[in-house]
């Protein structure tokens, strides 16, 4: 995730924003930023091959006596102490997942590497002495990249700036830019009042020469996106709340190693987009990093960081799927989400399987109430190599959440999150070419996201559902959209399936 401040390097991209942007406000085409989006990514893609059907699930294992000694010694923690444990192995350098104090896989695992090269047991984490040398770590690679959270009066956002490795802020069209003299280093700080969330991401996220998405996600408040360049790495983050869009992008040249990227995993798990009055008030992960005030044009001295305030610890979340609604009270899903459920919820409503198709990699379940849209259309065939776009629940209420990836062999490239097992996955006319079968990943965080990754599809939908008598439509495709399209036509369908072990 890289920058410049060279001009060269810096004004196309922000001219190309600047463009989106009015055209936005205007109420016309989006182009994407340095040109229009092609019609077929810039760099040539796998040609798809048919998805194989979903190995069966892999027995859970005891976890190990270590794990549960971390663990109970984390439960212990205020939920403020256990961000803060997670902001420190950011800068440790043990740990890129989210600062929300949750503790699973990736956090277990930083904090043994971490006491591991102290000496010290599991048992010790919230200990005075795990305490004292996470907070020296954390504040001498704080202090070395001079990490300060700002209040930047231009965009009134709160962002985590490295001091050290950029200048002073200074002025943009949409907000704030901090820029290394070298320009290895660039981040700008954007406020867009009446701009479309949906609109800019499908902009934003488009290929182009040169320039590859490693992973886009829409959910319906706020979108990331990370993309690579020649000598430059970016990471964009846009939030929807007050009639306007607020965000940041934070570009780094790769070649600057580990040390830049947990400043930038850092930004990104601090940053408050709507900070709440009176500011600013501090992250409970940031207690550590002095609080500076941005003026539009550069930043004054810095003030004491205001005290965090502890809250709730989030409940354990029940493992999660999505599902296609094909009929009324008939849902489809991945046979192996709901492969040992001793309890199964679709939308919140009680459910129970009819068929379970290993063949096929789909389970067909009955729920009582669920009304039911058009028929479904299947993709008249695979696009080979061509873009898609996968739909899924977010959480148990059914939170839509978008990504973008593309067709490839064995399935799909998707950055699927939470809930992505079971997402529906369709071209860009409309219709389905499968359903995930693979559960993600949310041990391997980059950043707070699950990175992209291939998923295999169970793409023989519309054979289960017409061997159990549904209505299937088989009228020609239209012409291939736009992903909001999609997105406005599929929503109504997709559902959260939650599976009680």
């Amino acid at each position: 995730m890289t920058a410049e401040p060279v001009a060269a390097d810096t004004r196309p991209r922000r001219r190309g924003l600047r463009a989106a942007v009015a055209c936005l406000l205007l109420g016309v085409a989006v182009l994407a930023p340095l040109g229009e989006a092609a019609a077929q990514p810039a760099t040539p893609r796998p040609t798809a091959a048919p998805a194989r059907p979903a190995a069966a699930p892999v027995p859970a294992t005891a976890p190990s006596p270590a794990f549960e000694a971390t663990r109970l010694a984390w439960d212990a923690l205020p939920l403020d102490r256990r961000i803060a444990v997670q902001d420190a192995l950011v800068w440790s350098g043990d740990y890129t997942g989210s600062l929300d104090g949750t503790f699973g896989k990736m956090t277990f695992e930083a904090i043994a590497a971490f006491l591991g090269r102290r000496k010290l047991g599991p048992e010790t984490v919230g200990g005075e002495v795990a305490t004292k040398a996470l907070a020296e770590v954390a504040a001498q690679k704080k202090a070395a990249a001079g990490f300060q959270m700002i209040a930047d009066a231009a965009t009134g956002t709160f962002i985590g700036i490295p001091t050290r490795l950029v200048g002073a802020a200074t002025r943009t069209e949409t907000g704030s830019r901090w820029a290394a003299k070298d320009g290895r280093v660039e981040i700008l700080a954007h406020r867009l009042p009446g701009v479309d969330l949906a609109a800019l991401y499908d902009s934003l996220k488009a290929d182009r020469p040169g320039r590859k998405v490693s992973y886009a996600v829409l959910r319906p408040d706020w979108f990331v996106i990370a993309d690579d360049e020649p000598g430059r790495r970016g990471y964009t983050r846009m939030v929807r709340g007050d009639g306007e869009v607020r965000g940041f992008a934070f570009f780094v040249d790769p070649a600057l190693g580990p040390e830049v990227d947990r400043v930038v995993i850092a930004t990104a798990g601090t940053f408050l987009p709507f900070p709440p009055p009176p500011g600013p008030i501090v992250p409970p992960s940031t207690t550590a990093a002095p609080v500076a005030t941005a003026p539009a044009a550069s930043a004054t001295p810095a003030t004491p960081a205001a005290p965090a305030t502890p809250a709730a610890a989030p409940p354990a979340a029940a493992p999660l799927a999505s599902g296609l609604v094909v009929a009324a009270g008939k849902v489809v899903t991945a046979a192996s989400a709901v492969a040992d459920c001793k309890t199964l919820t679709v939308a919140g409503r009680p459910a129970k399987p009819l068929t379970i198709d290993a063949g096929r990699g789909l389970a067909l379940l009955a729920v009582d109430g669920l009304a039911a849209p058009k028929p479904w259309r299947p993709a008249a065939a695979a696009p080979a190599g061509g873009p898609l776009v996968a739909l899924s629940a977010g959480d148990a209420t059914g939170r839509l959440v978008v990504t973008s990836g593309y067709a490839a062999p064995l399935g799909a490239r998707l950055a699927l999150q939470r809930g992505g097992h079971g997402a529906v996955v369709a071209d860009l006319s409309g219709g389905i070419v499968g359903l995930v079968t693979r559960r993600p990943d949310e041990t391997r965080l980059v950043a707070g996201l699950i990175p992209e990754a291939t998923y295999p599809l169970a793409g023989d939908l519309a054979g289960l559902t017409e061997a159990a008598g549904l209505a299937v439509d088989r009228t020609p495709p239209p012409p291939a959209g736009s992903s909001g399209a999609v997105v406005a036509d599929l929503a109504p369908r997709v559902v959260a399936v939650a599976c009680g072990r």
